[in-house]
């Protein structure tokens, strides 16, 4: 039986992972054919993108803080899972930038 503590650390990974999936995938097959205006240096695609990682930062932090109030209050499978959430949490931070460039390749 999955404790709430567990329950929600994987729900925060599922969210962490969804958010990077979806922002890969604008990367990949939307980002280069929006609209840039003649002139202008960046466009409504890299606002775009600019929210996307701020979003996932966010929630790598809500993540880091959930995992600090399992290791406090939480059951030993609740301290587990956060010190799983947050080892997820740090691969996908350095990971992102090497995806996300990856997925600048694919795009062209």
């Amino acid at each position: 039986m999955l404790t709430k503590g567990t329950k929600a650390a994987l729900w925060m990974g599922a969210i962490c992972s969804v958010l990077m999936i979806g922002k890969l995938a604008f990367r990949a097959f939307i980002y280069n054919d929006m609209y840039i205006a003649p002139g202008e240096p960046v466009g409504i695609s890299d606002v775009i993108v600019l929210y996307l990682y701020l979003l996932l930062l966010l929630l790598f932090i809500v993540s880091v803080l959930l995992a600090i109030a399992l290791f406090i209050w939480g059951e030993p499978q609740s301290k587990k899972s956060g010190l799983l959430l947050v080892l997820f949490c740090v691969v996908l931070f350095f990971a992102s930038p090497s995806l996300y460039s990856l997925a600048g390749r694919l795009s062209s």
